[in-house]
């Protein structure tokens, strides 16, 4: 009788420890959505509407410090109603997506972050032809259509023209959902 009521005990602590954990994870992921808001915020107000300035070259981002990130610009994916800051490494001090690799030469590169439902970790759910849209700091708007969606072992690489790579971890691997230039 008695190893039966601690075995429903220890189930009950299971499920009370189980809600506990999903609790805060959904808390730090209003944290996270709240902190990419006001980024995304305080970008718009230093990106011009209108591109007027010239584009970088295609070995760098342009950068601007906002509330102490070094962010390149900002990444909109209206499938999944997702608008974030995109930080120029993946060094900001809170969890962000940001520019993870980037191909000089034929001018693709790859945005990743965290698998967070704030973050990148709704990417699963991109369909093909949906809509990605990545404006530089300088106002400059490229638009992109999502070409394909895999798993991966590695970052990809980017080696062909006007890719954007958007990239979750995924177990081991990356889940990435490879976008081509409108």
């Amino acid at each position: 009788m008695m190893f039966r009521f601690l075995l429903v005990l220890a189930g009950v602590g299971m499920v009370i420890g189980g809600a506990y954990i999903l609790y805060t994870r959904k808390q730090y992921d209003r944290r996270i959505a709240q902190k990419q808001a006001e980024l995304c915020a305080s970008l718009e107000k230093v990106i011009p509407s209108s591109p007027g300035y010239s584009t970088a070259s295609s070995q760098t981002f342009p950068v601007v410090s906002v509330s102490g990130i070094d962010c390149t610009g900002i990444l909109e994916i209206p499938a999944l109603r997702l608008k974030l800051a995109v930080a120029a490494a993946d060094t900001a001090p809170d969890p962000m997506v940001y520019i993870a690799n980037r191909n000089g030469k034929s001018g693709s590169f790859s945005i990743a972050g965290e698998n967070r439902a704030s973050l990148l970790g709704r990417l699963p759910d991109v369909n093909e032809s949906d809509k990605v849209v990545f404006t530089n700091v300088y106002g400059s708007q490229k638009t992109y259509l999502v070409n394909s969606v895999y798993t991966s072992g590695q970052l990809p690489e980017g080696e062909n023209a006007s890719i954007l790579n958007l990239c979750c971890p995924e177990g081991s691997g990356w889940f990435v959902a490879e976008c081509v230039e409108q």
